[in-house]
């Protein structure tokens, strides 16, 4: 049965989205990238490159694609952000350079390991773009669809040969035969080098000029005192909206300079604070050993130490990056000269 086809624009933007924080370019493209231009001064300006990252060219059309992605992140639709929060603007045309940078880096790593696309790689791509053409149910619905995401055909199949790339480079380091696969035991060592696990009771202060839950959280404290069960008591009289979805506990990053850690490091594990004034409300912290704990979380750790890996890789093709302004025009873009 078909999707209906407004629900199947949406995934498509949302693929899109995250494809943004993924894609990296590479060679092979069917069709070439519409021009894009600036409109300045009335004007409407053709820019074809726009900057060069050692040898390899970056249109202003790919450049506006990451743009406009990465603007809709830092203001969440909030077109007032921009004006409350100063440098703002700057910050995000950095932003979008570093992960551009970030892009050609995996490009320049699939290359260095001899990674490339295969034939398969390209059929899958294809029968992707054709779900999608299906989906909006006819060429010129699907070219509205990607025009609405700041795309055109051979952008949006840049992106999808590039994740398909980028899934061969993971089955590199961390595939059924990869070169760099994790045990149990790295990924054990790893959570209790960084991290403290902890369970926490909260309450907000009292904002009707009473001390309740000061005084209640007094009388936690009292219970634990007198060998009352920290878990129980959570259970009874937490209100931390999260204690339902975590009963296990939290994880906190060691070396995240915070009043968070700084409590729970003063503690030994099986150990618990006083009650602890914070931005909202009042705590009690509750170090925990690491028990099984972590192997009920494996998965999300496993993949952090992937991620982690990877970062560290590709910031070293970064730090060696050439980065040349190829446009004399690059100064002039901003929201109204590139998304009208």
């Amino acid at each position: 049965m078909r999707k209906n086809h407004e629900c199947m624009k949406k995934k498509i933007v949302c693929v899109f989205s995250v494809l943004c924080m993924l894609a990296f370019c590479i060679a092979g493209c069917t069709k070439k990238m519409e021009v894009q231009s600036l409109l300045i001064d009335g004007e409407y300006v053709p820019v074809d490159t726009l900057l060069k990252i050692d040898s390899r060219e970056i249109s202003l059309f790919e450049y506006r694609y990451y743009y406009s992605m990465i603007k809709t992140d830092m203001d969440l639709g909030d077109e007032q952000y921009w004006e409350k929060n100063e440098g703002s603007l700057e910050e995000l045309k950095k932003t979008v350079l570093e992960h551009i940078q970030y892009a050609y880096a995996k490009y320049e790593l699939a290359d260095a390991l001899g990674i490339e696309l295969k034939k398969e790689n390209r059929n899958n791509v294809n029968s992707l773009l054709k779900e999608y053409k299906a989906a909006s149910g006819s060429n010129e619905a699907f070219e509205n669809d990607l025009k609405d995401a700041m795309l055109d055909e051979a952008l949006f199949r840049k992106l999808l040969e590039s994740d398909e790339l980028s899934s061969m480079i993971y089955d590199y380091y961390f595939g059924d035969n990869g070169v760099n696969q994790l045990s149990t035991s790295d990924i054990q060592n790893y959570v209790y080098e960084n991290y403290i696990h902890y369970k926490q009771i909260y309450v907000r202060f009292d904002y009707d000029g009473t001390q309740t839950n000061k005084q209640l959280m007094d009388s936690i404290i009292e219970q634990l005192d007198n060998g009352g069960d920290f878990t129980t008591l959570m259970k009874k009289y937490s209100r931390d909206p999260n204690v339902s979805s975590y009963p296990n506990g939290y994880y906190a990053v060691k070396n995240y300079d915070s009043d968070l850690v700084k409590h729970l490091s003063a503690l030994e594990e099986g150990t618990y604070s006083g009650v602890i004034t914070g931005t909202s409300g009042y705590y009690i912290y509750l170090r925990l050993g690491f028990d099984d704990d972590v192997l009920k979380n494996i998965d999300t750790f496993r993949e952090e130490m992937e991620n982690n890996f990877l970062d560290d890789l590709l910031e070293e093709y970064i730090d060696k990056q050439n980065i040349e302004i190829v446009s004399e025009y690059y100064d002039d873009i901003s929201f109204e000269t590139l998304l009208y």
